[in-house]
Order: C-alpha cells, then sequence, then structure tokens
C-alpha cells in the first residue's frame, strides 16, 4: 500500500515537471517521448530495489486540450506505472500499465499570466501482479500556474481512486504538488518540484520528495529533459535520476 501511494506522489511530480507549463497549441500538433527513469529505494521494505523502465509517451495537443498515452517498456512488469515513474516491481513482462490522461485548460489570463488546469488520468492495468488481478485506477487533479516574468510558480492537487488488488480495497488518496521553473535562457529552463501526499489514516505525510530538472530545446521540435530525484520518507527511493527526448511532429 505504502509503495502504490509513493508512486501516485512521484508520478503527479513528474507528470507536471517532464510535460512543462507550455502554452496551449494553436492547431493540432503531436508529439512522442522517450529516454530512462532509474530510481532505487527499499520504497518500505526490508530490501532495495531498482528500478529501470523505460517509458514511451505520445502527446496530442488541441486548442485548449491535452491527450496523453505512456506506457513502461522493460524487463519487469510495474504495478503502479505512470508512464514516467513506475515502482513496487512484481512479475516479469514486456509491458507495464498504460496510462492515459487528458487536460483541459479551464481559465487563463494572458495579462496576469495566470493559468489553471484540469486533468483526468486512468492506469490501465496490463497484467496479473504476483498478489492477484489488478483493476484500473483512476485520478482527478486540477493544476494551477502564475507566471512572473521568467519565473512561474505552478501547484497541483488531485485525488486518486486505486484499483483492488489481490482481493484487497484500497482508499482513495488525496496528493498534491508545488514548484516553480525558471527560464534561464530562450533554450533553456529549470525548476524544482516538491510532491505530497495523504495515507490511509487521512493525515497529510508531510513533503515525500524533491525533484530538481531541466529542459533544454535542442530546436523547434526537439526537446531534451533530465531531472534528480531526492526522496524525503521511507517509502519513497532514496535517489532518482532521469532523462528525456521529445520530438513534435
Amino acid at each position: 500500500m505504502k509503495a502504490i501511494l509513493f508512486t501516485v506522489s512521484l508520478a503527479t511530480a513528474l507528470s507536471g515537471l517532464l510535460v512543462g507549463h507550455t502554452a496551449y497549441a494553436a492547431d493540432e500538433q503531436f508529439s512522442l517521448s522517450t529516454g530512462f527513469d532509474y530510481s532505487s529505494g527499499n520504497y518500505g521494505t526490508p530490501s532495495s530495489s531498482d528500478v529501470p523502465p523505460v517509458p514511451v509517451t505520445g502527446k496530442y495537443e488541441l486548442g485548449r486540450s491535452v491527450f496523453k498515452l505512456s506506457a513502461p517498456t522493460s524487463a519487469q512488469f510495474f504495478a503502479s506505472g505512470e508512464g514516467m515513474a513506475n515502482h513496487a516491481a512484481t512479475t516479469p513482462s514486456t509491458f507495464g500499465d498504460a496510462v492515459a490522461a487528458a487536460t483541459y485548460n479551464i481559465y487563463e489570463n494572458t495579462a496576469s499570466n495566470f493559468k489553471v488546469d484540469l486533468t483526468g488520468k486512468a492506469r490501465l492495468a496490463a497484467a496479473n501482479t504476483a498478489i492477484g488481478v489488478r483493476t484500473h485506477d483512476y485520478a482527478a487533479q486540477a493544476n494551477i500556474y502564475q507566471g512572473f516574468d521568467k519565473f512561474t510558480a505552478m501547484g497541483s492537487l488531485g485525488s486518486k481512486v486505486i484499483g483492488h488488488t489481490g482481493g484487497l480495497t484500497l482508499n482513495t488518496v488525496l496528493y498534491g504538488s508545488f514548484g516553480g521553473a525558471y527560464q534561464f535562457a530562450k533554450q533553456t529552463s529549470g525548476g524544482v518540484n516538491v510532491s505530497s501526499i495523504q495515507d490511509s489514516s487521512a493525515a497529510w505525510m508531510g513533503p515525500q520528495e524533491v525533484t530538481a530538472y531541466v529542459d533544454y530545446k535542442i530546436d523547434k521540435g526537439l526537446k531534451v529533459q533530465g531531472y534528480l530525484l531526492k526522496g524525503l520518507s521511507n517509502e519513497n527511493p532514496v535517489h532518482g535520476v532521469g532523462a528525456f527526448l521529445s520530438s513534435k511532429f
């Protein structure tokens, strides 16, 4: 359960920071990204686990809407995948759980550089886990962005309904994150994101991990992203690192 809760937290942070604070496309636009995501930690268990998924993500933008589909391809199947972040390895498999997400910009004030998005997500269980059949997960969250010249403050708050696992009914959890991004140069930006989560006792667990990231635009349609992660609790990885390459079509 704790490893599952952690996955919600880490996935929320990464989905916000790796997609980034970008303007919505006036016309339709499609992009693909892939790379590596490595993390190591105990995840609340006595032994250490190393997790090296290779995620692939497709993103389609149309006006104020963004649609994403992510799936990790790895030597392991991950019980709680979110595309960019997958932990709690169980049984061997070629593909892990896919994650579908849809985001809509419900409000944007260009004069004050303020924006609010709503996102819905579904984790589509790909196979049976070692502890039994896992049903799908569903989540909804709000994302808020406030720009100040070259700096953008951002935060998110959401709720996730976790699917049944091995006959167990898991609680709905709340999660959130906050952070900021800075435009260092025309092609380079970076920032820091902190995530938190509500545990099964309905008490906030405090900060769970801190992620620092950098984006570099190689050209108009090609971008590389990298991040470093530090866990702040026993349920999180001790550390993590990742790099991703995105191409627009």
